[in-house]
């Protein structure tokens, strides 16, 4: 008797069937991505350019923004920074409308877009079917402030607050060095200028000391302007006194502070602080006239 035939069985083809089957599937899913790679490449566009101050010298280190317009609102940005040469190139840039913005105040330029436009009107840049266009811009300086400040007697202070108040806030501030020198930068507008010394007292610019009463003083794109100081020959007053404990011991080592209020603010704006003596006594002297609140602060 001939043995039966038992035929084989289907399903142990089906494994091989199948692998041969996903990488024939992957095979044509990755051509597939690389056709549709290289056709958005090829409709992808460059926007490149120089930045130069108003003498046509470059600019390095500007930050130059690419931002797209997607309806009424703007996609995210594009980004890089100018070279040696002033030279900047963003590619890869999808086709559509650009919105170029050129940020300069970290190196002391104004910023600002593309042909002089503004942030809700730009002039903007299209880019299709893999063009390349260019965006150059010429940047205003924000303007300068420099001086010295000085005692009566003509010796440098050192460690001066110089508030630059725009509007009633302040915009910029910095300190003199070991010099009494200073120099600050501010964008164009109206300034007055406070100027604080914890040895010295204190003024507005020019020979205040109130901000109502200070001198306005106008800044402009490109400016370099001077302005020096003299502390201490508006300071006319002397605080004294003596702090004890409920036994009448004096105290040493307790703070005093007195906070001079600006009518023109409205705020306590000015302060200076002293340390009572192993006598308790103190003396804050330097004072420029006006009305004072004086505070009393224990050890911790």
């Amino acid at each position: 008797m001939n043995p039966t035939h038992i035929p084989k069985n289907p399903h142990k083809e089906t494994p091989f069937l199948s692998l041969l089957s996903l990488k024939l599937l992957r095979l044509i899913l990755l051509s597939l991505f690389a056709l549709f790679a290289s056709a958005s490449y090829a409709f992808a566009g460059t926007i490149s350019g120089t930045v130069t101050d108003n003498a046509n010298n470059p600019i390095e280190g500007i930050e130059v923004y690419a931002q797209l317009k997607v309806g009424d609102s703007w996609d995210s940005s594009s980004y890089t920074t100018t070279d040696a040469d002033g030279k900047y190139t963003i590619s890869n840039l999808p086709v559509g409308d650009y919105r170029i913005k050129f940020q300069g105040y970290s190196m002391g330029f104004v910023s600002e877009y593309f042909d002089n436009a503004s942030y809700d009107n730009p002039t903007l840049i299209t880019l299709a079917d893999g063009e390349t266009k260019t965006a150059d811009a010429k940047l205003d300086k924000e303007g300068i402030v420099r001086g010295k400040v000085t005692d009566v007697s003509g010796n440098p202070i050192e460690g001066v607050s110089i508030e630059a108040y725009l509007g009633g806030y302040i915009e910029e501030w910095t300190r003199t060095n070991e010099n009494g020198e200073y120099k600050l930068t501010a964008g164009a507008g109206t300034y007055r200028f406070k100027f604080q010394s914890d040895t010295q007292g204190f003024e507005y610019y020019e020979n205040v000391t109130t901000f109502e009463d200070a001198q306005d003083v106008v800044i402009a794109n490109n400016d370099d302007k001077t302005i020096d100081v003299v502390l201490g020959d508006l300071a006319s007053g002397t605080i004294s006194g003596t702090v004890t404990d409920n036994a009448n011991n004096p105290i040493e080592g307790i703070k005093v502070s007195a906070q001079l209020k600006d009518r023109g603010l409205g705020y306590w704006n000015y302060s200076i602080e002293i340390i009572t003596d192993a006598e308790g006594k103190y003396t804050i002297n330097n004072l420029p006239v006006g009305d004072y609140s004086i505070g009393f602060y224990g050890k911790e």
